[in-house]
């Protein structure tokens, strides 16, 4: 039992043990990374999800934008037409129309 003065230990636990200890910390470490890999996940769609929004609040104001400069420009045009024509050719203008 003694050789070159070292002793042998046997293991004083039993194999079922380590095994059982063994798969606990696998469940434990599964669970951890399923809740790591879960939380990244929902921060990434919510993250994605106001992206979205963003965009499609600037595609709202650039629509609202752009209706507002036609009419603008429909506006200016039809003030133009009545500036450049003729006097003769201006329709009159009648009080109330």
């Amino acid at each position: 039992m003694w050789e070159f003065g070292v002793e042998r230990r046997r293991p004083k636990m039993d194999p079922a043990w380590i095994a059982v200890i063994g798969t606990l910390g696998g469940v434990a470490v599964t669970a951890i990374s399923a809740v790591t890999v879960a939380s990244l996940t929902t921060r990434s769609q919510r993250l994605t999800l106001d992206r979205q929004r963003d965009h499609e609040l600037a595609e709202h104001r650039r629509a609202e934008r752009r209706e507002t400069f036609i009419e603008y420009l429909a506006a200016y045009s039809e003030l133009r037409e009545k500036v450049e024509l003729p006097p003769d050719h201006r329709t009159p203008w009648v009080w109330g129309q």
